[in-house]
């Protein structure tokens, strides 16, 4: 895999979201004509022509949801690390947030 990073502006992005009944949601996001054929060509080299677009554009997503999350938490460990005096100060656990327990699986 690459370490090339890739760049999204969304400034212009055009982004709606609706809730549903039953607690669903449908996210309509709109491209531009340059963003829709970077994105048919990058499915296009990486999935199989078999995989749906629905499938291809969940696993997006919630691939961006895990890469979010993951930055977030290492944000949020990040400033304990800095702010371990204060945080303590303040009652919080920081040996808790700083080595967390893996979750554990249940024994068979």
């Amino acid at each position: 895999m690459s370490d090339d990073k890739l760049n999204i502006n969304l400034s212009n992005a055009k982004i709606k979201v609706e809730s549903r009944s039953k607690d669903r949601m449908k996210i309509t996001i709109k491209l531009s004509k340059e963003e829709a054929q970077a994105f048919s060509n990058m499915k296009k080299s990486l999935v199989p022509e078999d995989v749906d677009n629905d499938s291809f554009c969940k696993s997006v997503f919630f691939m961006g949801l895990e890469q979010f999350h993951n930055n977030t938490m290492e944000l949020m460990q990040q400033y304990v690390q800095e702010n371990q005096d204060k945080l303590r100060e303040d009652g919080i656990d920081v040996d808790s947030i700083l080595n967390p327990v893996p979750d554990q699986q249940p024994e068979e």
